[in-house]
């Protein structure tokens, strides 16, 4: 499974495409941060659409300024999948994948240093509640996006916040 993930800091998915087939680049699953929506999405709602290669999933997770979203490569989920939002991503749920094992995959905008890490706790608990029982079941999580801190340095409270997701 080819994974991708950027921050596309305000551009549509539409421009995003565009700029990757650009470069060649070839994913089953390409998650995207900060993007600007092509339709409206509500506060903790999603939608779907098609473009040229596949379905892309457009969520506005209530805790996040923009929207999150993840393009999904024609026919790599053969049964379709639920959708999930919470406070600052949105987990995708595949039904039936050619991967062997049942996976959830999570897009996630963490919340910017700037912001109160009450804010960041809300977020990974919110991750933790979504995801957390399904871990214990066997699922695997493969958990892309924005994570606005250094994962190999510092110290702190936001990171201990981000380690209790990561290590669960």
């Amino acid at each position: 499974m080819q994974l991708a993930c950027w921050n596309v800091q305000g551009k549509r998915v539409q421009e995003a495409m565009q700029v990757l087939e650009s470069f060649q680049t070839g994913f089953h699953i390409l998650h995207l941060q900060e993007v600007t929506p092509e339709e409206d999405v509500q506060d903790g709602g999603f939608g779907t659409f098609s473009c040229v290669d596949g379905q892309v999933v457009l969520a506005k997770p209530s805790g996040c300024f923009r929207h999150v979203a993840t393009v999904i490569e024609d026919g790599f989920f053969w049964d379709g999948f639920q959708v999930r939002v919470g406070h600052s991503h949105m987990s995708i749920w595949p039904k039936g994948t050619s991967l062997g094992q049942k996976v959830i995959l999570v897009n996630v905008h963490f919340p910017h240093g700037s912001r109160p890490s009450q804010d960041l706790q809300q977020a990974a608990d919110s991750i933790i509640s979504d995801c957390g029982e399904a871990v214990d079941n066997g699922y695997s999580v493969y958990m892309f996006g924005d994570y606005n801190r250094c994962l190999v340095k510092g110290q702190g409270s936001r990171r201990l916040i981000l380690e209790s997701v990561l290590q669960r």
